[in-house]
């Protein structure tokens, strides 16, 4: 196992060191996400009804944009970003969350709220809903269920840590799936929220709720783990990227799977969690990949759309945002340390005053930063400015772009597509 230390000269050639036990324990509280700041930046998947596009941005507004026109309709302001938390549908209203602590409710005829649920952490997850319930996680470790129509709570279940999926969490057959920062992915029952069981899966936290495959429960970890998990709990087969693995896409009449990867990566899998193919970006890819036809979509943190062929992962064309500016992003194993306990044995004399009397150590690995009682520090710190717009693409985006809107201003503008020749 490669630990990472052969750059690392530490001067003590005399230790004779024996690893016994390596564990990742969590700092604190996780807030990777909830570094970031207000602005305009959009972090959700918009929901589009009836000709409507439906999004929340981190200027706290959730926007009610025309599909063609691109011309805000109306707006709705939280008391705090809308991070995460993409708009569902509940019958003629929309549901989301926000840093605000809220779980909101919002009539789309009135565009007032219907109803609002408080938390007691930030709510950065998607709900679910399913026969007139709402499933939602918050920052505070719990997942909520809440009734549909009046907004009370019908049940909560405490994890171990923060609960916030990108992906939204699953029920199939009266029972709610979902994943926690604690590690464990858990099967609840949804009629009183009690524990039918939980899977352990990696040790950096689940970020995502399942996506449903053929009775498979195909579950991604922070560790870069894609596993599938039967609907009883047990690991079926699992594909392992370098790094944090995205929510995966299902092509069900190919059998093919889809997912992304934060190591650059875009991967095809087959049923059994073979890869078919996998295609490089230019940067980090986060989100879930878009089918279309023979046509797979994904965004990635280079700055680009890239369009690619679903049968061998060709790049078939690209387009660029305003900026080509990576914006930063901290690593996604922070808020966790990796600790290797040890026994030392020192072959020659030492002088007490020196090095004390120590039988056993511990070291906290993190990126960039070794720590014991001889520790070394560093700091970067990287800022860029940039500017975030959502896009509406004609024929999903082949042709040219009908309108972008930066939510202050719409203005027209002309296709910068790459075709790869």
């Amino acid at each position: 196992m490669d630990f990472g230390f052969e750059s690392f000269d530490s001067t003590f050639s005399d230790f004779d060191v024996d690893v016994e036990e390596i564990t990742v324990k969590k700092k604190g509280t996780y807030d990777r996400i909830w570094r970031t700041t207000k602005g305009g930046s959009i972090d959700n998947n918009p929901l589009l009804y009836k000709g409507v596009i439906y999004f929340g941005a981190q200027d706290c507004y959730l926007y009610a944009v025309d599909e063609h026109s691109g011309k805000v309709l109306w707006t709705f302001k939280a008391n705090d970003m809308i991070l995460g938390s993409s708009p569902v549908l509940y019958k003629e209203s929309v549901v989301f969350g926000s840093y605000d602590f809220n779980v909101y409710r919002i009539d789309l005829e009135t565009h007032e709220p219907v109803w609002i649920f408080k938390t007691s952490g930030e709510v950065f997850s998607c709900p679910y809903v399913y026969e007139n319930k709402i499933y939602i996680g918050s920052r505070d470790s719990n997942v909520y269920c809440l009734d549909g129509e009046s907004g009370k709570e019908i049940w909560r279940f405490k994890t171990g840590a923060e609960v916030y999926c990108i992906g939204p969490s699953l029920v199939k057959d009266g029972i709610v799936y979902f994943g926690s920062f604690d590690n464990n992915m858990y099967a609840l029952r949804t009629e009183d929220g009690s524990e039918v069981w939980r899977v352990r899966l990696g040790k950096y936290g689940i970020a995502a709720g399942p996506e449903l495959y053929n009775d498979v429960l195909l579950q991604q970890t922070r560790d870069g783990i894609l596993f599938a998990i039967t609907l009883d709990g047990k690991i079926k087969w699992r594909f392992k990227t370098e790094v944090l693995v995205g929510v995966p896409t299902v092509d069900y009449k190919n059998d093919m799977i889809y997912v992304s990867s934060e190591d650059t990566h875009v991967y095809c899998l087959d049923n059994m969690g073979n890869m078919i193919w996998k295609t490089k970006t230019g940067g980090p890819v986060f989100w879930k990949p878009a089918l279309y036809g023979n046509k797979v979509f994904v965004s990635s943190w280079d700055c680009k759309i890239y369009v690619l062929d679903k049968h061998n992962g060709e790049i078939l064309s690209t387009f660029n945002t305003s900026s080509s500016q990576q914006a930063f992003m901290p690593d996604f194993k922070e808020g966790f340390r990796a600790e290797i306990r040890h026994d030392t044995h020192i072959e020659e004399s030492i002088t007490e005053d020196k090095y004390k009397s120590k039988n056993e150590a511990s070291v906290s690995l993190s990126n960039y930063q070794l720590k014991s009682e001889y520790a070394t520090t560093s700091e970067y710190k990287q800022k860029s400015d940039y500017d975030t717009s959502l896009v509406m693409f004609e024929e999903v985006m082949e042709e040219e772009i009908i309108w972008i809107s930066d939510l202050s201003q719409l203005r027209p503008q002309t296709s910068t597509w790459t075709l790869k020749k």
